[in-house]
């Protein structure tokens, strides 16, 4: 929770009951700053507005393992999810915002997601039951403690060098028959 609130994420508690959903204490961009936590409770984590951060939220483990491992060497935090990984991210120029990515020669789906300032994950320790697994999932950073800086980047490029390195796309392609 220190790493990523010294790194412009606002964390904020979620109870275990609620698996995935937040209650009242999330509210977007607004959601206040700095809550108490307790050790009974999961947590979620967001890019907070003027810090230039965002999340990858990758949702395949076998096709992006890789890439994923790569991240894992260079040290930095990569958490593992139950139907893959979220990658915290800083150096941002500006703000970010949701947005899906699609590898439509591999499903119709979204396969990559990256959440801005107005969407959360689960933080690193949470404990949900998956109901598409049907199991009970520990959300754990199987990475280093570096938060991924891409140094100056903006949001644009940063969705572009995404799109390249893991073959995907924001658009559906154009059917020409």
């Amino acid at each position: 929770i220190d790493l990523l609130r010294e790194n412009g994420f606002n964390c904020f508690p979620i109870p275990k009951e609620n698996e995935k959903g937040a209650d009242y204490r999330y509210n977007g961009s607004r959601t206040k700053l700095n809550q108490i936590i307790s050790d009974n409770e999961n947590f979620g984590y967001i890019p907070l507005q003027g810090k230039g951060n965002c999340i990858l939220d990758i949702d395949n483990k076998e096709k992006y393992r890789g890439q994923i491992v790569k991240a894992i060497e260079k040290g930095y935090v990569v958490i593992e999810t139950g139907a893959g990984w979220q990658i915290p991210v800083i150096g941002l120029v500006d703000n970010s915002s949701k947005i899906e990515l699609f590898d439509y020669g591999f499903k119709d789906n979204k396969i990559i997601e990256i959440q801005g300032i107005n969407h959360y994950c689960m933080g690193i320790g949470s404990i949900i039951q998956h109901k598409k697994l049907g199991k009970e999932v520990t959300y754990q950073n199987v990475g280093g403690d570096k938060i991924m800086n891409v140094n100056g980047m903006d949001y644009h490029t940063f969705i572009e060098n995404i799109c390249e390195k893991f073959n995907v796309t924001s658009k559906k392609p154009n059917n020409t028959s």
